[in-house]
């Protein structure tokens, strides 16, 4: 079992590296990067991420998210052409 938290404790550190700081993380992104449901649901069971409605995530430390970070989320994670304006 301790085994498994090493991995866990390794793909914590892996995401702070992907993940920016103030950004809004959907789920759907973080599985392409290798978290799958479960992990990303023990994760907000733990406190390490905080669900945000359905299917997206943020660090405990970085709410309140900020409107500037769902606009980098929407345009460099989802690569979607949104401009606030």
């Amino acid at each position: 079992m301790s085994q498994n938290i090493g991995h866990s404790d390794n793909k914590t550190n892996k995401l702070d590296h992907l993940w920016p700081r103030g950004a809004l993380a959907p789920a759907l992104w973080l599985q392409t990067k290798g978290y799958d449901r479960r992990l990303l649901a023990h994760y907000a069971k733990t406190g390490r991420l905080v669900r945000k409605g359905n299917g997206a995530y943020v660090r405990p430390l970085d709410e309140p998210l900020s409107w500037a970070g769902v606009v980098y989320t929407l345009q460099t994670l989802l690569n979607l052409p949104l401009h606030p304006g």
